[in-house]
């Protein structure tokens, strides 16, 4: 009787201990990155990758004014702005300019090439104040305060030669900030 009480209770020990133990592990990661900037300022996340959408229009809308329809607005958020220099005490940011680059137009290097069907139009841009600014060329100033910043813009599709076939249409222009 004393065996079969402690094979009872082992195997009641062995069952407790069992359906205690009836843990499930699952394993993950956890990744974390970001990027540390020592500048005046840094851009919004969400506007790191912008996408500037012109929608469905017509070829006739397209022509060699870029003041014509074919414009649309942008803007890059500046965020966390602290004009003091880390880098120069004393010192203080007042402005920033920015710098488009990219592929240029092989018909106009103050355009953006238009990757479409035929190579008829590109792309040029504007700043805050209608200045057409030049692919690789720093924008003129923009000024700076504390906190946030917004940084607005205008792209344009011109046409090379009024004769611009349908299709579908993309540009690419990277930009640096300077802070001065």
């Amino acid at each position: 009787m004393s065996v079969l009480r402690f094979l009872l209770s082992g195997l009641m020990l062995l069952t407790a201990s069992v359906a205690a133990g009836e843990l499930v592990n699952t394993h993950g990661n956890v990744k974390m990155q970001g990027e540390i900037v020592e500048a005046a300022c840094y851009v919004d996340p969400r506007d790191r990758d912008l996408l500037v959408e012109f929608g469905d229009m017509s070829a006739r809308e397209i022509s060699d004014i870029p003041e014509g329809l074919t414009s649309h607005n942008f803007s890059i958020h500046l965020r966390g702005c602290s004009l003091a220099s880390p880098n120069k005490p004393g010192s203080v940011y007042h402005s920033a300019s920015i710098t488009f680059t990219g592929n240029t137009d092989r018909h106009n290097k103050n355009l953006f090439v238009a990757y479409s069907p035929s190579d008829s139009f590109g792309i040029e841009l504007f700043d805050y104040k209608g200045r057409n600014i030049t692919p690789g060329v720093p924008s003129p100033d923009y000024e700076l305060s504390a906190g946030s910043n917004v940084l607005r813009f205008r792209a344009a599709l011109v046409s090379h030669d009024r004769h611009v076939t349908a299709g579908e249409f993309s540009a690419v222009a990277h930009f640096v900030i300077d802070y001065q």
